[in-house]
C-alpha cells in the first residue's frame, strides 16, 4: 500500500487545470469545427453545429485531461485549523472533517477537509495526507518531507466538483443538440446513450483494476465513452443503411447492387433465387405458403387459356392463401384495389367475373419463389421484382401446373358465389 506525506497546518492547497484545461478546450474544439466547415463548406446550420460539437467535445476533454496527475496544478491557498494535541515536524497535523483550509477560489468561508486515510485516525477522524481533497475539490498539495501515513482513501463529507454539474450538463445538451443536425436525431441520441453506457463501465472496471480517483480510471473512463458511443453510432448507421436497403428493394435482404444487377438480366437468364438469397429468407417465404396459395383469374382468360403459361413449368404465379383472404376481404370487390395489391393490370380484371383458384399443400404441391424466368414475370411496368415479393411487400410465389390434378391438388371457384366453377 502507498504512503503519502502527512499534511500540516499551512500546507498549501491546489485546483486541477481541469476548469483551464475545459476553457482551452472549448475554444480549441471550437476552432476544429470551423477548420472543418471551411475545408468541406456547409449550411449556416451546419456551420453552427459542427462549431458547437468540436468545442463541447473538446471542453469535456480538457476538463478529464486537466484532472490527471501529470496535469499542472495552482495553488490556491493554505489549510488551517489543525490537531490541538498532534503535531507532525512542529506543526499541527490535518485531519478529514475537522480541519479547513482557505481557497481563493471560494472566499468568504472555510473549505473542510474531506478525505482521509482510512487507516491512521488524529482525534478520532482521518488523517489527511497530500493528494486528499477538500470540499471544494481542492487537493492537498504539499506535506511532510519525513512523515507519511499509508491507508487507502475515505471520504468524510461531500465534495462540489470542480467544475459545476450544470455546466457538464449544458454542454452535453448541447453537443447531442448540434450532433443532431449533423448527423440526425437518432445517432445523436443513441450514440450519447452508448457513450454515457461505455464511460459509466469504463469508470467501473477502472476503478477497480486502477483505483479510485487514478488516471488509470480516467483514462479507463475515456476509452470506454469513445468506444461506446463509437459502437452505438456504427450500429445505429448500419441500422438505418440497412433499413434503407430493405426500403430500396423492397424489403428483400440483399445489398442494392445485387438487387439491380438481377433486374437488369435479360428475361431467361436469370439466376436461381437459392444463389442470392440467404436460406432464412428463403424458409421465412416457405413458410408464407405452406398452407396454401391462391390466384385470382377472369373468367374469360381461364375459359380461353385455361390454367399453366406456356414455359417449361407450366408455371402460375400465386399468392399466399393467408395473404389472399387478408386481400379478398380488403378489396370488398374492388378490382382496382386487388390490382394494386397484386400486382397484376386492372385490365385483366374488368373483363367479366373473378375466379379464384385454391392450390392445397398436397404432395405434389410445389410453390417456391419465382426467378423472373416464368412466362408470365413481367419485363414492363409493373415489373417483376426479385425476392418473391410484389411491389406493394407482398409474397408472391410460382406453381408449376405440371402433374397437378383439379380437385384434389387445386379447385377453381367463383369469386362471388364461392360455388366451384367447372
Amino acid at each position: 500500500m502507498a504512503e503519502y506525506q502527512a499534511a500540516r497546518v499551512d500546507d498549501p492547497i491546489a485546483h486541477t487545470a481541469s476548469q483551464g484545461w475545459m476553457i482551452a478546450g472549448l475554444i480549441g474544439g471550437a476552432l476544429l469545427g470551423m477548420a472543418a466547415v471551411a475545408v468541406t463548406g456547409g449550411a449556416a446550420l451546419i456551420v453552427v453545429s459542427t462549431v458547437a460539437a468540436g468545442a463541447c467535445a473538446g471542453g469535456g476533454l480538457g476538463e478529464v485531461l486537466g484532472s490527471m496527475s501529470w496535469a499542472p496544478r495552482h495553488v490556491t491557498g493554505m489549510l488551517k485549523e489543525g490537531s490541538p494535541d498532534v503535531f507532525i515536524n512542529s506543526r499541527k497535523a490535518i485531519r478529514a472533517h475537522l480541519s479547513s483550509g482557505e481557497c481563493d477560489e471560494h472566499s468568504g468561508s472555510l473549505q473542510r477537509v474531506a478525505e482521509g486515510s482510512i487507516k491512521v485516525y488524529i482525534n478520532n477522524y482521518p488523517a489527511a495526507r497530500i493528494g486528499d481533497r477538500l470540499t471544494c475539490s481542492a487537493e492537498i498539495f504539499q506535506g511532510s518531507a519525513n512523515v507519511f501515513i499509508g491507508g487507502a482513501k475515505v471520504q468524510t463529507d461531500d465534495i462540489n466538483p470542480e467544475i459545476p454539474a450544470w455546466v457538464n450538463w449544458v454542454m452535453l445538451g448541447v453537443g447531442v443538440g448540434a450532433l443532431a443536425v449533423i448527423a440526425g436525431p437518432a445517432i445523436a441520441l443513441i450514440s450519447t446513450a452508448g457513450g454515457m453506457a461505455g464511460g459509466t463501465a469504463g469508470d467501473y472496471v477502472g476503478g477497480k483494476i486502477f483505483g479510485e480517483g487514478s488516471d488509470g480510471q480516467k483514462w479507463s473512463m475515456l476509452a470506454g465513452g469513445i468506444i461506446g458511443s463509437g459502437i452505438a453510432a456504427k450500429g445505429t448507421t448500419s441500422f438505418r443503411a440497412w433499413r434503407a436497403g430493405k426500403v430500396e428493394t423492397n424489403g428483400v435482404p440483399i445489398d442494392k447492387v445485387t438487387y439491380d444487377e438481377i433486374l437488369n438480366i435479360p428475361k431467361g437468364q436469370k439466376p436461381d433465387p437459392e444463389t442470392y438469397l440467404p436460406p432464412e429468407y428463403i424458409n421465412k417465404h416457405a413458410e408464407e405458403f405452406s398452407e396454401g396459395a391462391t390466384r385470382i383469374v377472369s373468367r374469360g382468360d381461364y375459359d380461353m387459356y385455361g390454367l399453366g403459361k406456356p414455359d417449361d413449368l407450366n408455371s402460375e404465379f400465386v399468392s399466399s392463401k393467408r395473404n389472399m383472404e387478408s386481400i379478398v376481404n380488403e378489396s370488398n370487390g374492388d378490382t382496382t384495389v386487388m390490382s394494386e395489391r397484386l400486382g397484376i393490370p386492372k385490365e385483366q380484371f374488368e373483363q367479366g367475373d373473378l375466379l379464384r383458384v385454391d392450390y392445397f399443400p398436397t404432395e405434389k404441391y410445389n410453390a417456391k419463389i419465382p426467378t423472373g424466368n416464368e412466362w408470365g414475370a413481367r419485363d414492363t411496368e409493373p415489373l417483376w421484382l426479385p425476392g418473391g415479393k410484389l411491389p406493394n411487400g407482398d409474397y408472391e410465389a410460382v406453381i408449376s401446373m405440371k402433374g397437378l390434378e383439379k380437385g384434389v391438388d387445386y379447385q377453381v371457384y367463383d369469386l362471388k358465389t364461392g360455388a366451384i366453377y367447372d
